[in-house]
């Protein structure tokens, strides 16, 4: 540095050092990459938490999940490479998937992998309404299973009988 005097310029051996601060330009400005999602399916009535895994994940405010033209309504921050989301209500059907870190507008965020809406199955009737308490009754169900690509058999559906207990369809 020189230092300015009325009778002329005198150096000094003082130095001024300046970094500046480390603001992650690189991240604010992209949008993070998705390595894996799970599950890849959900109900198309939504409210379902899928996890997924990446890396550039933003702690921001407006972080979220795109599906298609629609967002998440909760996304949680877990670190820079986890996050989970809640699904929105959706037709059933694929849709491109992708997560803005709120950095841009969520037209702008990398939709480069796909969701699959599953439709929900409609009961129409379930017989017996109960059973005896040490179990073992037949209980028949009677509805609309749309077919998809995750239910490999009927054997795929399983049962639940309070809060715990779990019986495979036969």
């Amino acid at each position: 540095i020189l230092l300015g005097l009325e009778n002329g310029i005198v150096p000094t051996k003082l130095e001024i050092s300046y970094t500046a601060p480390i603001i992650d330009a690189y991240l604010a400005e992209s949008q993070p990459v998705i390595n894996s999602i799970k599950p890849l399916h959900g109900s198309s009535s939504g409210n379902e938490w899928i996890q997924i895994h990446g890396v550039g994940f933003i702690n921001r405010k407006k972080l979220t999940c795109v599906f298609g033209d629609l967002e998440s309504e909760d996304t949680i921050f877990i670190s820079s490479s986890e996050i989970v989301c809640k699904t929105p209500k959706h037709l059933p059907g694929s849709v491109s998937f992708g997560v803005n870190n709120g950095v841009s507008s969520p037209e702008n965020a990398t939709l480069n992998w796909k969701f699959t809406f599953v439709p929900d199955a409609l009961f129409l009737s379930i017989t017996p309404t109960q059973g005896t308490l040490s179990g073992g009754t037949l209980v028949t169900i009677v509805g609309l299973f749309p077919s998809s690509p995750f239910v490999k058999s009927p054997h795929s559906f399983v049962c639940r009988f309070g809060r715990s207990g779990f019986v495979e369809a036969t």
